[in-house]
Formats: structure tokens, C-alpha cells, sequence
């Protein structure tokens, strides 16, 4: 087979994302994505080679921007410029499709072809580099970063369930209040109060 124009593949992908985003993924089929795109199963194969190699790649580009903005900010912004992405429109629709994937790839590992092992190691490494401003050492950095990440996702799931913007990002702020004081007192080795 010959090598796909990567200027078609990539509109096709930000279509992809585009289509899953308003549609979702638990029915997705070659055939649904085929017409609701306006192109064709063997287009779709002449890109990706195969559904399941379609699905890792729109997985990585739903990776990507959804940390997108987040990592162009400076590091000691970063969790917040995500956070301020994350309850916004576009912010909820990601976060909507990231835990329906999270739900599909539980029930079919397979199918889903290393996504949450991918997305866990993404956002870990995302939240990482935001510690790296105070040189905490290892395995405090792993620990705190897990720790955001654990809080964090809790955050996401009760925005999205219960639409309290308001008291979600409260308890945001005193989140980020608490690992910036925690963050500190790694960095100096100090036990956080």
C-alpha cells in the first residue's frame, strides 16, 4: 500500500476527533464513520490500515489536545490552565469522551490497544513536569503527581455529574492550594502539616 498523504490523514484525524466528540465511541463503526464523514470504509483503511489502528491514533490525538494548552503554559500555571480548559464547553465534551473511553477500554483492553495505560502515563508525566519547579526529589515527585492525578480525575467526574461548576472549582483551588504547600515541603523535605 502507498503511503498516505499526511495532509489528507490529518484533516481526517481533526474530523475524526470532531465526529467522536459529538457522537461518541461505544457504537463506532467503520461504516457510521465512513458516512458521517462524507468518505468512504476504504479511505478510512487507506489512512489507518485497520479500525483498531484508527482508534489508537484518534485516542492519541484526544491525548494531545486535551493537555495541549496546559503544556504551552508556564510550568507553575500549568495545572490551572488545565483545569480552566477542563470546565470549560470543549473542556467537558473531551473530558465526556475520555471517560466513555475509559469505560470501553475497561470492558475491552484489546479494542482498546494500551489506552489507559497511555493516559495514565501521559497525564502522570504532564503533572510531572509542572513538580519540576520545585526539585522534589524521587519518589516524592511520582508520589505527589499520583496524588493530583487521583484528586484531579475525582474532580472531573463530579463536574461532569453534577454540573456544579462553582463548587467543583472551589474544591479545585484548595486542591492546588494544598499541593503547592505540599510541593514545597517536599522540596525542602519537610513533612507537609
Amino acid at each position: 500500500m502507498a503511503n498516505p498523504n499526511p495532509d489528507g490523514r490529518a484533516a481526517l484525524l481533526s474530523e475524526l476527533v470532531a465526529y467522536v466528540l459529538d457522537h461518541g465511541l461505544s457504537n463506532l463503526s467503520l461504516r457510521a464513520l465512513a458516512l458521517g464523514l462524507r468518505t468512504s470504509q476504504p479511505v478510512l483503511i487507506y489512512h489507518f490500515e485497520s479500525k483498531g489502528q484508527l482508534i489508537v491514533e484518534l485516542l492519541a490525538e484526544i491525548r494531545r489536545r486535551k493537555y495541549a494548552e496546559a503544556q504551552r503554559a508556564p510550568r507553575k500555571d500549568a495545572l490551572s490552565t488545565y483545569w480552566n480548559w477542563a470546565i470549560s464547553a470543549e473542556g467537558r465534551r473531551y473530558l465526556s469522551l475520555t471517560y466513555e473511553l475509559y469505560g470501553l477500554a475497561l470492558h475491552d483492553p484489546e479494542g482498546f490497544a494500551g489506552f489507559l495505560a497511555a493516559e495514565v502515563r501521559d497525564v502522570l508525566a504532564f503533572i510531572d513536569e509542572g513538580y519540576r519547579r520545585y526539585t522534589i526529589p524521587e519518589p516524592d515527585a511520582r508520589l505527589l503527581a499520583t496524588y493530583t492525578y487521583l484528586v484531579l480525575r475525582g474532580l472531573e467526574l463530579q463536574l461532569l455529574s453534577t454540573d456544579d461548576t462553582a463548587r467543583v472549582d472551589t474544591a479545585f483551588h484548595m486542591l492546588e492550594a494544598d499541593l503547592n504547600r505540599r510541593a514545597e515541603a517536599l522540596a525542602s523535605k519537610e513533612p507537609p502539616p
